[in-house]
């Protein structure tokens, strides 16, 4: 006699890990029938276990995960009441993705009224490193390296031993590991290494340890230290803030910068900083060092300048007669470098003149600007100066007395 197959009421929960282990309960109800065929559907299910010795599981699951050989489940079956049945099995580990799942016993599959649903299935979710904090940082020779925590996701249970985390390949120190059963979370607290510059970019977290056979990648970006630069404002010849030195005669001025950016915590430790300009003989004077900024003085010999040249500038960084670095810029976006000009002061230079239009008529007062005034002081200190002012069209010369 064929009784009616049990119908399946539930199944939970639907999804876990990869590594397995998730408890799913099957709850089934068996068709109750009538006075003259009483179903025994699963009362026969419940003597057929009991009469079994067999080694393989009389009652289990059989579960067929992608790619792989189906793999079996031991499971229990147990009567809750008025028809109602409980089938639990722990699901074994499966590689992320939907497998399916049979009821069977020793003798063949156990088939069941499925009611809404298409099949059994349980839907396995890969572990993952889900978010590292912070996303980014500096981890350069100096720096000491950045405490970070990582959180792994879908972990079935706490690892038995600490798992171990690497950055560009480099292992990390891990202080903490905490597994909170809830969410299925792992939360790990580890320090980077100190890794060279020339690695700043996009690098790899790997973490090993939490899923067997498996390791756990994520991507961190490893930010490079910022740039050093000379401030243009603070840039100082003979305590006055300008980007030339007068080459008409010999002379040793005094040059002061401040350098920014000029740590050790950068991998940029220093015990001395000379002043490089092409063919001039310069002298480091003083250093101080204040935060992640330094002054520095030098003295400039001009006898060896060209007038109306322009010097490249470079503030070098020395560390036990080594030289490590070269700093050749000013912080102006509009221009690239660090210059100094070589200016001819024998001589006045024009400033400005204003107004720069006036009426034909004539009679606008004309107001001149010079640089380097003092030599007309000297040659004109007589007399009066004179101008003379031409029209564009190359006419009308006319002599001014100023």
């Amino acid at each position: 006699f064929n009784y009616k197959r049990p119908a399946v009421l539930s199944a939970f929960p639907l999804e876990g890990s990869e590594q397995g282990g998730s408890l799913v309960t099957l709850t089934v109800e068996e068709d109750e029938g009538d006075a003259s065929t009483p179903s025994r559907f699963m009362a026969g299910l419940f003597s057929f276990i009991a009469t079994q010795t067999l080694p393989v599981p009389t009652l289990h699951v059989e579960v067929s995960c992608a790619g792989e050989e189906v793999k079996m489940q031991a499971a229990s079956l147990k009567d809750t009441g008025r028809s109602v049945f409980e089938i639990k099995f722990a699901v074994p580990p499966c590689a992320a993705g939907v497998a399916n799942y049979t009821l069977a016993t020793s003798s063949g599959n156990v088939l069941l009224d499925m009611g809404g649903l298409k099949a059994l299935q349980f839907t396995y979710q890969g572990t993952v490193v889900s978010s590292v904090t912070p996303t980014s940082g500096m981890t350069n020779p100096g720096s000491a390296g950045v405490d970070m925590s990582l959180f792994i996701n879908n972990v079935q249970t706490a690892p038995a031993t600490t798992p171990t985390v690497t950055l560009a390949g480099v292992a990390c120190v891990v202080s903490l590991s905490t597994f909170t059963p809830d969410n299925r979370q792992l939360m790990l607290k580890a320090r980077t290494p100190e890794l060279a510059v020339a690695l700043a970019g996009k690098v790899s977290i790997v973490v090993s340890g939490v899923v067997a056979g498996k390791d756990l990648a994520f991507q961190w970006m490893y930010l490079a230290p910022p740039a050093m630069f000379l401030e243009a404002e603070s840039f100082t010849i003979d305590d006055t803030q300008r980007t030339w030195v007068s080459a008409s005669n010999s002379a040793t001025v005094k040059i002061a910068c401040v350098i920014r950016n000029l740590h050790a915590k950068y991998d940029r430790a220093f015990d001395l900083l000379t002043l490089d300009i092409p063919q001039a003989g310069t002298r480091t004077v003083s250093l101080n060092t204040l935060g992640e900024t330094v002054r520095a003085s030098f003295t400039l010999d001009t006898s060896t300048l060209w007038v109306g040249t322009i010097y490249s500038v470079r503030v070098g960084v020395w560390k036990d007669g080594v030289s490590r670095f070269n700093v050749s810029a000013f912080d102006l976006g509009a221009r690239t470098g660090a210059w100094l000009e070589a200016r001819d002061t024998s001589l006045p230079r024009l400033l400005a003149a204003a107004p720069t239009e006036a009426p034909a008529q004539g009679g606008t007062l004309l107001f001149i600007g010079f640089l380097e005034a003092g030599t007309l002081q000297e040659q004109y200190a007589a007399g009066a100066v004179s101008f003379a002012l031409r029209h564009d069209s190359g006419s009308g010369v006319t002599e001014v007395n100023g």
